[in-house]
């Protein structure tokens, strides 16, 4: 069972967020579009950090994995065990990007208007 640790998310998340900072001032919209893709999987990533510090139960793989790619999921595991401001600054960054029903993974595939 592999177990993951609130740093090593973290790192994965910066990564994917160093990903988005390189190619977002590019003047190719396909570019562009994909570089948003990595703004929200880094996303992903630092909410499934922070629920490992909340909750140590999701250090377990499968369990992480069991919540997928889904912001909803994510956000509502939070809100279990994460103090009223910290839920209420979680919901209103996925409030603000329109998040609650989206899977990321499903973010892959942008439409681009050419």
């Amino acid at each position: 069972m592999k177990k993951y640790a609130p740093i090593q998310l973290q790192k994965r998340a910066q990564a994917w967020i160093n990903i988005y900072n390189f190619n977002i001032s590019s003047k190719n919209n396909e570019i562009k579009a994909n570089a948003i893709v990595c703004f929200f999987f880094g996303f992903e990533f630092y909410l499934k950090a922070l629920l490992v510090v909340l909750n140590k139960d999701f250090q377990d793989g499968e369990r992480l994995k069991k919540i997928g790619h889904n912001f909803e999921k994510i956000y509502y595991e939070i809100k279990k065990c994460a103090t009223i401001d910290l839920i209420k600054e979680t919901e209103k960054v996925i409030k603000n990007f329109n998040l609650f029903d989206v899977n990321v993974v499903d973010l892959r595939y942008p439409q681009i208007d050419t």
